[in-house]
């Protein structure tokens, strides 16, 4: 019997994707015209954030010294002529362009009419609009704001994909998510690009000095220094080893200054991103304080989909934290407000996310109907990368269920996806889970290949998380097969990785593996130092699944010894397993321990176990594992009525 185990698991990198010709051509033709002409109105047709991100960078520069303000309506009153009006224009500088994104989510929130009625009013003002709009929102624009249509001085089309997953379905992390992560909502400000780590190191220091020179001017701008501290944040996120308490504290900064501006939904926003940074440096109480605050100021500003967001990620920290009720309340509180506001992205993520709950419980038929309720919707919004995504997680559930062929089959599809979406990363992610399919099978050499594979791709990514945890999946094929001195080293060169990326859930999960490996060979002292590291590690991230995992690996190496010591761990583990509903693993302790129990003829007690263990499968509908555990009971059994007629015969009975 086997347990599950919480693993760091990878996110893509976000970098801008090289230009094509078509867009370079149609770059030049849209930077021309708002050079040029002062009131200018153009929509700018785009399929992909990140191509429209490096598309906004080059205008930028190209119109310079003409300034460009980019203004996102996801969290705001979609009231161009307000937001027009507000800007501040210099009397010996031209008007800017104002570039409006998020249009798309604020079409159903009165944009349409604000458009249409606004016209001539727009009109009549020096500033040149720049509206970036998908397929469908040009077609909605033009049946339900026909007079704003008629204005439009140009269209210019940005087709295609980057090489890099969609910001609404894959997170900005570089390196590392909670499983599935996927952030439903834009940054107001993109990332500052950096070639690598040492380039990181140098803007990340440049922004410092930026900061305090902001602040020590006579008339401080807070917006700016809001807007350099969120990009410090941001600088922080991508930096090697992960500085993630860093970058909480410069989000928390930037919050607190656009407090001061008075720009709420930027505030609320910056205290999201706070409290993402607090959850991936383990820091589950502070990332909970920072979203409920970011929650009190959306719900003020009536900003449901913001709301919905913070939701999400509160639900987020409480499913790492094991509160999985409360996580299941939080995401359809979310879901409620996506369905009011229209999001199918973000309910599309949020359903992704109760699956991912119920998987957790071993609530596989619900799991599954969430899943494919998520499907359709990202089916809807021709999101591949979010079919991806669930598929693969279909593919979990039925690997777990031990239907390999069907979980395979999944497989493929989700990998179809991800390759059509040039998403390497996925298609790591994917081949990775494979290679585990094949494992469990005892196709090692297939296994092993498969991860061969995959790290190719994570190393081609610059994803130094997911090599290492494919190099801790090579050491447990190795471990398998007794290649035990082959297994040490994949697990010191995952730990190596994991310690430079800062991953201490990585570390912890690689400290387990080898006190399994050192108790399997006989070197306790060994084993019992790698389970106390990996325990104070699990403590520390909050991660009770891989403590319960510690603490009933721990009792099996004390069973002989120190059965008293060894009772109280097994019992120890079994809490902790019944507080976060891990139904299976208590069923897997129960029967490894039933199983230890009869192999020291202690068959009596080894039936009691074995029993409750019996009940905890049954109760998940485990049918392979109901069986198994069933010939250990008969096993058992069998002994216990052979010794009972011995004793008969010993007392001269026949």
């Amino acid at each position: 019997m086997w347990t599950g185990i919480q693993e760091e698991v990878t996110s893509e990198q976000n970098e801008l994707p090289p230009a094509d010709t078509a867009s370079a051509a149609e770059c030049k033709r849209l930077t021309t015209l708002l050079r040029l002409v002062p009131g200018a109105w153009a929509l700018a047709l785009y399929e992909d954030a990140a191509i429209q991100r490096r598309i906004i960078a080059q205008v930028r520069a190209a119109i310079a010294p003409l300034p460009l303000i980019e203004i996102s309506l996801v969290e705001r009153e979609p009231d161009p002529l307000a937001i027009v009006r507000c800007l501040e224009l210099p009397a010996d500088q031209d008007a800017p362009v104002v570039c409006f994104t998020g249009v798309g989510s604020a079409l159903d929130r009165g944009l349409y009419s604000y458009l249409d009625l606004q016209r001539e009013t727009l009109a009549q003002l020096p500033h040149r609009l720049l509206f970036w709009v998908t397929l469908h929102d040009l077609q909605a624009l033009s049946r339900h704001a026909p007079n704003f249509y008629s204005r439009i001085n140009g269209i210019f089309r940005f087709p295609g994909r980057s090489t890099t997953s969609p910001t609404a379905s894959s997170g900005h992390s570089p390196l590392i998510t909670t499983p599935q992560t996927e952030r439903t909502w834009q940054r107001h400000r993109p990332y500052l690009t950096v070639e690598d780590e040492a380039h990181c190191r140098r803007r990340s220091s440049q922004q410092e000095q930026r900061i305090n020179a902001l602040i020590n001017m006579a008339h401080p701008d807070p917006q700016s220094i809001a807007d350099a501290w969120y990009d410090l944040g941001g600088l922080y996120e991508k930096a090697e080893p992960y500085r993630w308490s860093e970058a909480e504290a410069a989000y928390t900064q930037a919050a607190r200054y656009y407090g001061v501006a008075d720009l709420r939904t930027w505030q609320a926003e910056a205290l999201v991103l706070a409290g993402e940074a607090a959850r991936r440096g383990y820091a589950h109480t502070a990332a909970l304080e920072y979203l409920q605050q970011a929650q009190t100021r959306y719900r003020q500003a009536g900003v449901k989909q913001g709301e919905a967001h913070v939701l999400l990620e509160i639900g987020k920290v409480q499913q790492f934290r094991d509160e999985v009720d409360a996580a299941l309340r939080s995401y359809q509180a979310a879901l409620t407000l996506y369905q009011a506001v229209g999001d199918r992205l973000g309910e599309a993520n949020t359903l992704k996310a109760v699956g991912d709950v119920q998987r957790f419980r071993d609530e596989r038929e619900a799991a599954l109907r969430s899943y494919q309720a998520a499907l359709e919707h990202y089916r809807a919004v021709r999101d591949r990368l979010g079919e991806a995504n669930v598929l693969k997680a279909v593919g979990d559930v039925q690997q777990f269920r031990q239907e390999m062929d069907v979980a395979l089959g999944s497989y493929a599809a989700a990998l179809e996806h991800y390759r059509a979406v040039e998403d390497r990363l996925g298609e790591a992610n994917v081949l990775k889970a494979v290679g585990n399919v094949q494992q469990f099978r005892g196709e090692m050499d297939a296994a092993l290949h498969l991860y061969q594979q995959a790290l190719g791709l994570y190393c081609a990514v610059g994803d130094r998380l997911g090599e290492a945890n494919v190099l801790k999946a090579v050491g447990d094929v190795q471990q398998f097969r007794k290649e035990m001195d082959a297994a040490l080293h994949s697990y010191q060169q995952a730990l190596g990785l994991y310690r430079a990326v800062g991953a201490r859930l990585g570390k912890a999960n690689v400290l387990l593996a080898l006190g399994d490996m050192r108790q399997f060979r006989g070197e306790v002292d060994a084993a019992l130092c790698s389970y106390q590291q990996a325990l104070g590690l699990y403590q520390v991230v909050d991660a009770r699944l891989g403590e319960a995992n510690v603490l009933a690996a721990w009792s099996g190496l004390l069973f002989a010894g120190d059965p008293a010591q060894s009772q109280t761990m097994l019992d120890q583990a079994l809490a902790l397993r019944q507080a976060i509903g891990d139904v299976y693993g208590m069923g897997a302790d129960l029967y490894n321990h039933g199983l230890a129990l009869i192999n020291h003829e202690r068959y009596p007690e080894a039936l009691t176990y074995l029993q409750r263990a019996r009940d905890c499968f049954a109760s998940r509908n485990l049918d392979t594992d109901v069986q198994d555990t069933d010939k250990l009971i008969a096993q058992a059994r069998a002994a216990i009525e052979t010794a009972d007629v011995g004793c008969k015969t010993q007392d001269g009975h026949p």
